[in-house]
């Protein structure tokens, strides 16, 4: 029998073929097949349709997300498909990404007409243009078959033939399925993080989705050469014709010089507003392609592809884009939300030493600022992290993306809760500046930021001894740096005088107060100083 890596969850319009196609899937791979709607006619004792003339619609959606969330709860192998309307409430995306890979099956609305005109017990389809109430009731609901991984047309085909093109195209594939993270924004402007193994050669099929024609590949001459192969015979698959714009490595090099020269090419190559721009590299390579994204022609579409720890646990996600000004880093800039983030934690293990290891400082970061559990992950698998180990790795990206994602959902413009993901980048941001972005990698930099933050806390009474030995020990542990270099004082504030989060004259610190718990609040100059001749090594 064909297994598969992960359980397979079919979600779609009715008449697309979810019931019969998932019997075929379950018999293939001897794995349960469960129907949401015929679970729900089991405990109700009615069929859908005599639930929805009983008690209504409302009443019928909130006992399908129950018996969904029953569902998820379940550790054995399953085919699930879903009712066509379940992923309208997100708490059903959100327990049905837990299960396994979403595949939506899709159709027109005349073949799905052509299936169902015939059926008796589509509650939803009782007025007098079921045409019509089709296409009315798929405009409403095509967002949210968007969070699946992937899409199988079904116009025309058998359940045969669908069933065949589901094992032929994905089931191949089925341990690259890439898992999807919602950031939550509202309507069309939620998207989703897809994380995945070995996924850049599906990432050209999603894209085409959304869009035809021309994308620009924003990028950097050591990412093309190591990976560019892939996503270009991705890209080139799916009938796009590419653009490559390279820009070099390094911070020193985010800035409005080189988002000129990014929009001289786009022009010199006759892009429109409807042409994606496609980030692919670290940090630095999305927060300039989303700046130049967002202001060229007054925005186009966007794509974040980040090949770097740093960018797929932090900077890829949550619109944040910009430049730096000599005066301080990041000071000009614009929020621009990604269409949707690609994440191959399969492009991490050909990251030097120091790369990855700058990248744990977020990491590590959100497990002070939210998950104490995350924080002892990362004490307990110093070697299996070193070593990226592939499994663990995937752990670290998969759940800074979903504390990431959350924070980002209910603060897009960091107003208040968002505020607490600057954790050490006061500090973090000062030492880059003053060193003028050569000397630190961006996670060392906030590194000694974390521990300049948590030393702060100490000498101000909100935090204890313990949690800043502890926070040290694991900085240090993951071969980061903690002490504060040898700079001038008075530079270094100077430039935090530049800092975003600067309010009245005053500066103001993310503080520990415990592990997963932080709070925000101005920092006297005088402790500020304080600190820091304690701290310098």
């Amino acid at each position: 029998m064909q297994k598969f890596h992960k359980n397979i969850v079919l979600v779609g319009f009715m008449g697309v073929g979810k019931s019969t196609v998932g019997k075929l899937l379950a018999k293939q791979t001897g794995y349960t097949f469960l129907d949401t709607d015929q679970v729900i006619e089991e405990k109700e004792g009615f069929s859908i349709s005599e639930i929805f003339e009983r008690k209504g619609e409302n009443y019928f959606r909130e006992i399908e997300k129950e018996v969904i969330r029953h569902i998820s709860q379940r550790d054995d192998s399953l085919i699930v498909a879903t009712g066509g309307g379940a992923l309208l409430k997100p708490e059903n995306l959100k327990n049905l990404k837990k299960i396994g890979c979403l595949i939506c099956l899709r159709a027109s609305a005349e073949e799905i007409l052509k299936r169902v005109k015939n059926e008796k017990h589509r509650p939803l389809l009782r007025g007098d243009n079921p045409l019509g109430e089709i296409k009315a009731l798929m405009r409403e609901r095509e967002l949210t078959y968007q969070a699946a991984e992937w899409v199988i047309e079904t116009d025309q085909k058998t359940p045969q033939e669908i069933y065949k093109n589901i094992k032929e195209k994905i089931l191949k594939h089925s341990s690259n399925c890439p898992l999807s993270v919602q950031v939550q924004l509202g309507g069309e402007r939620t998207y989703p993080i897809l994380l995945g193994r070995g996924t850049v050669f599906q990432l050209g099929e999603y894209l085409g989705r959304q869009h035809k024609g021309k994308v620009a590949v924003m990028t950097n001459p050591l990412v093309w050469k190591l990976h560019g192969a892939a996503l270009r015979k991705s890209l080139v698959g799916a009938g796009f014709k590419i653009l490559v714009i390279q820009i070099p490595d390094g911070e020193r090099y985010k800035n409005i010089r080189w988002v000129n020269y990014a929009i001289g090419e786009l022009l010199k190559n006759k892009f429109e507003r409807g042409s994606p721009i496609l980030a692919f590299g670290g940090g630095v390579i999305g927060d300039l392609a989303g700046f130049v994204s967002g202001t060229f022609l007054r925005g186009t579409p966007f794509v974040q592809v980040p090949t770097t720890l740093i960018a797929q646990v932090d900077s890829s996600i949550g619109g944040k884009t910009g430049v730096n000004h000599p005066l301080g880093k990041n000071l000009i800039g614009i929020f621009h939300q990604p269409g949707f983030v690609w994440m191959d934690t399969e492009f991490l293990q050909t990251l030097k030493k120091r790369d990855y290891t700058s990248g744990l400082a977020e990491v590590i970061k959100y497990g002070v600022i939210d998950d104490e559990k995350l924080f002892e992950f990362l004490e307990k698998s110093r070697d299996l992290i070193l070593q990226k180990d592939p499994e663990t790795v995937f752990h670290l990206v998969k759940r800074s993306c979903e504390i990431k994602a959350h924070v980002v959902s209910q603060d897009e413009k960091e107003s208040g809760l968002r505020k607490i993901l600057n954790y050490g980048h006061t500090m973090g941001h000062a030492i880059e500046a003053v060193t003028r972005y050569k000397t630190y990698r961006h996670g060392e930099a906030i590194a000694i930021g974390m521990h300049f933050a948590a030393s702060v806390a100490l000498n101000g009474g909100d935090c204890s001894k313990d949690l800043v030995e502890r926070q040290k020990n694991l900085i240090e542990s993951l071969n980061l740096p903690a002490l504060l270099p040898k700079l001038k004082r008075k530079e270094i504030l100077k430039s935090m005088a530049f800092d975003k989060k600067v309010k009245a004259g005053q500066i103001y610190f993310i503080l520990p107060k415990t592990i997963g718990e932080v709070v925000i609040k101005p920092v006297d100059a005088k402790l500020i100083e304080k600190t820091m001749i304690t701290l310098i090594h």
